[in-house]
């Protein structure tokens, strides 16, 4: 992704979320995890689809196989800095990453940044996930290309996220709980046969809201609370989902009743928040107008 008109140059990693047209359009450089499944190793967004990969865990959860993940060496970054900062005049280089509570990506990058020395790097730790982390990073591309200075664009970018919120619900805590993602929601692991726990991404980490009956309800408590977040009125509503993509248009249909949004968008989630959420996971990923 050529970045050689930007004096500020942007990274990111895969665990952002990024549809393939955005990172075209946005011109920045991802910077994948891998997914290990079965004895291979998969780069998140290169080499398996996401629908080739739901299929590989449904049939693999059913043998008692669950995918790990591992996230980029600062060699990683490291090379990829070198390579970005050869494209044209590069003043800095801007590395936006997920929460260093669920991943060391954010600790590699900044082991990286000590040890380039081409130009100065910013990394910055986002405190969120998937789209989350996709909307702070096409804001960053926005602020500059608009001009602005490195340290108004790392302000920018942290205003937004401040403005975000992330409900979501899964179709089993397995994924979460055996693949220590689980954050402070320990509580809701057993005895939830029949209940479906409504979860948040706050602070960096998975948080427990509550537990509903059935995810018919799950749903419906997720779009109660995005119209009382946000007033019935926001910037953005990114749905994200893995594998249910139907239920993922009927969720939107089902927020958009009780509330409106500037820009609404469905997406699918990678192969590593994918593997640690599971298939039929479920998220509303919202911001908040400004002064709300």
């Amino acid at each position: 992704m050529d970045q050689s008109g930007r004096r500020i140059k942007i990274v990111t990693d895969s665990m952002a979320d990024l549809p393939p047209s955005w990172v075209e359009q946005l011109r920045v450089r991802v910077v994948p995890l891998h997914v290990l499944f079965k004895d291979r190793s998969y780069r998140d967004g290169i080499d398996v689809t996401h629908d080739a990969f739901m299929r590989m865990m449904r049939e693999g959860f059913d043998e008692g196989v669950l995918p790990r993940t591992s996230h980029p060496s600062p060699a990683d970054f490291v090379a990829v800095y070198e390579e970005v900062a050869r494209q044209g005049e590069t003043e800095a280089i801007l590395s936006i990453h997920a929460s260093s509570e669920i991943s060391a990506t954010y600790q590699s990058a900044v082991m990286a940044a000590r040890q380039f020395e081409q130009v100065p790097v910013r990394v910055v730790d986002t405190r969120q996930v998937s789209m989350g982390e996709g909307l702070m990073v096409r804001e960053a591309v926005r602020a500059v290309d608009a001009g602005e200075p490195l340290d108004a664009v790392v302000r920018r970018i942290e205003a937004l996220g401040r403005r975000m919120r992330i409900h979501f619900t899964v179709a089993t805590l397995d994924y979460l709980w055996k693949n220590g993602r689980i954050g402070r929601a320990t509580a809701f692991v057993g005895g939830i046969l029949q209940l479906k726990p409504v979860m948040a991404f706050e602070d960096g980490v998975v948080t427990p809201v509550e537990r509903v009956r059935g995810r018919a309800r799950s749903l419906e408590r997720i779009a109660e609370i995005v119209a009382e977040q946000t007033g019935g009125h926001g910037d953005s509503l990114s749905i994200v989902h893995a594998d249910a993509a139907d239920d993922a248009e009927a969720f939107k249909e089902q927020i958009l009743q009780r509330a409106r949004f500037e820009e609404v968008m469905v997406t699918t989630l990678g192969a590593t928040i994918g593997s640690h959420a599971g298939p039929g996971a479920l998220g509303a990923i919202y911001v908040l107008r400004e002064g709300a």
